[in-house]
């Protein structure tokens, strides 16, 4: 959630409040809140990229805007007054379904949403309900306590039990909500926030008619997301040393493509990153480093994710890249084959294509291995 925040205030200079009422409004209301502006985010329940954002002026507590007619998931917050105000903040999210027309009243930390088909079944979950508010609660608890300068971590790392406790507990009423009620899109909905294992189970505990319903294409996405998560997490957890890498076929600066066999007879250091990765760019030094040190044993690989071509290309050359560079951007074949759950990870192969380590983040054992090689 906090990028969400992080990028609403950075766009902050440029957000327009919202316009008088019109037809199309499809989210009202009356909020409780100690300012009357609030902010509003839009992101694409489908994986797409949306960059919705606008601030709604309230008049006596009361809003109403319009947002894009698609499946979304609508965060909202007052207006940070501060960037030190920001972290403390911790968003509410609905889930916006196409043709919804919903209300929301009472506090902005947890308000009621109501007026549609999925919140007016959810509202009728009682158990389900209070378990999300007890764990909402808890959150914002734990995140009106965060400083730049930490000095709460104490009393954090106590909350954030206790957080976890409310997330147990609210799980296991999504799943009891599953089992009970399997026709009802307020079960599809537990199925879509529970962890990625028991999403998929409670999925194929839905009954047949959620297919036909609004949510099923939000539901198929995350089912889909999820068995990829499963997915990374064994693979990546199959890079032992000794076991075969996965090949691949990428296309490098000039456009030629290479595979993991071009070098063969060489060792192999892939580094999975992203321009828009800040630890990834925090470790260009350590790596210009070493690859000055043993470039003559090592062939860097970089292989570049989640970037369009051209901000690539324009990353490769601000920070001199010097290594092979490689295109990937949002192709997943790589990505599910290796496993690939964070930026940066990287990945150390033999001349004859075994793995010979894999290091999720900046780690300094990273450059330990190489030394130790070499």
């Amino acid at each position: 959630m906090k990028h969400i925040i992080l990028s609403a205030l950075a766009g902050m200079a440029c957000l327009a409040a919202a316009s008088c009422s019109n037809s199309n409004t499809n989210i009202s209301g009356r909020i409780e809140m100690d300012r009357d502006t609030l902010l509003i985010e839009v992101s694409s329940a489908l994986g797409e990229y949306s960059g919705y954002i606008d601030t709604v002026v309230l008049k006596n507590g009361y809003f109403e805007t319009s947002i894009p007619d698609s499946a979304s998931y609508v965060y909202f917050i007052p207006k940070p007054r501060s960037e030190d105000e920001m972290i403390t903040m911790c968003p509410t999210r609905i889930l916006f379904l196409p043709g919804d027309k919903m209300t929301v009243s009472g506090s902005v930390n947890t308000p009621d949403i109501s007026g549609t088909e999925l919140y007016d079944a959810l509202n009728r979950q009682t158990e389900m309900k209070a378990a999300e508010r007890h764990w909402m609660e808890k959150l914002q608890q734990m995140h009106g306590l965060y400083t730049f300068d930490n000095r709460n971590a104490a009393a954090i790392d106590s909350l954030r039990e206790e957080v976890r406790a409310a997330v147990k507990s609210l799980d296991e009423a999504r799943m009891k909500l599953v089992r009970k009620e399997p026709a009802n899109i307020a079960s599809a909905y537990a199925a879509i926030f529970l962890p990625a294992e028991e999403s998929i189970e409670a999925y194929g505990l839905l009954d047949e008619s959620i297919s036909n319903s609004a949510i099923a294409p939000v539901l198929d996405h995350l089912i889909s997301y999820n068995r990829n998560v499963i997915l990374k997490k064994q693979n990546w957890k199959s890079l032992q040393p000794g076991a075969q890498a996965p090949d691949f076929r990428l296309k490098d600066i000039e456009g030629e493509y290479k595979t993991l066999a071009s070098f063969k007879g060489k060792y192999v250091l892939l580094d999975f990153w992203g321009t828009w990765c800040g630890w990834c760019i925090k470790g260009i030094p350590d790596m210009k480093k070493y690859y000055d040190r043993y470039k003559d044993r090592i062939e860097f690989v970089g292989i570049d994710c989640r970037d369009t071509e051209e901000e690539w290309k324009e990353g490769v050359a601000e920070h001199e890249l010097p290594w092979t560079n490689l295109y990937n951007g949002d192709g997943q074949e790589v990505i599910l084959a290796y496993g690939i759950q964070g930026y940066p990870s990287k990945i150390i192969i033999d001349p004859d294509g075994k793995i010979v380590g894999a290091f999720a983040g900046e780690s300094p054992a990273l450059y330990e291995k190489l030394d130790e090689l070499f």
